[in-house]
């Protein structure tokens, strides 16, 4: 009985969070963009982890490219609920009329996640550096994340919310991100995840879809 209401209750929040999406879209008009990935995770160890992704991008109502980006990172628990994790990501963007240009962002951070039934919820923070010829930024990004895992079904629904905060003007909030989606298991190897991203910035608001297909090994 309880496991019935908390999946209820899980879904209604879920579906409340997307209609409430939905409405601000009928509002005000953004910028829609898409981004599409493909992750490969390789298990080295019980306790690491090797994440490769490859990801394009796309800008101005789908009609342009906005980039892409290769991404390689360690993933490493350090204790059942805590895992410390590391990656580099090479970009290639479209700039305009300055052309394609390639910049270069490290990543680290942690990320404490703990199970309720089958609710889960995560903690993350990453510190992330960006460099892009002589400019250099760097943010800090916090991310709380909620997924439940319907039982008997091979499909997980969940959120996120995320901050970005620019070092230089810390505590200012420069970016947050809403982001409900769906995870569909297709096999023990392979699943493919569908999302809506909304993102807020200081001068402009983005409406993101996107689809990843993750990899096991």
């Amino acid at each position: 009985m309880r496991t019935h209401r908390g999946r209820v209750l899980f879904l209604m929040f879920f579906l409340l969070t997307c209609l409430g999406e939905a409405s601000l879209l009928a509002q005000e008009i953004a910028d829609w963009r898409s981004w599409t990935s493909v992750c490969i995770n390789y298990k080295m160890s019980k306790t690491l982890r090797l994440r490769t992704k490859l990801e394009y991008r796309t800008k101005n109502n789908l009609q342009s490219s906005d980039r892409w980006n290769a991404n390689i990172g360690l993933h490493y628990s350090i204790l059942p609920f805590l895992e410390v994790k590391g990656s580099y990501e090479l970009h290639h963007r479209d700039l305009g009329s300055d052309g394609w240009r390639f910049r270069h962002r490290f990543n680290v951070g942690a990320q404490a996640a703990w199970k309720f039934g089958n609710l889960k919820l995560s903690y993350r923070e990453r510190f992330q550096e960006t460099v892009q010829g002589r400019d250099t930024e760097s943010m800090l990004r916090s991310r709380i994340k909620l997924d439940y895992s319907i039982p008997r079904t091979c499909l997980q629904p969940y959120f996120s919310t995320e901050l970005f905060q620019r070092m230089d003007g810390f505590p200012d909030v420069n970016i947050i991100r809403y982001r409900p989606g769906l995870k569909i298991g297709i096999s023990e190897r392979c699943a493919v995840v569908a999302f809506y991203c909304r993102q807020y910035e200081k001068h402009r608001k983005l409406n993101i879809a996107g689809l990843d297909m993750e990899l096991y090994f």
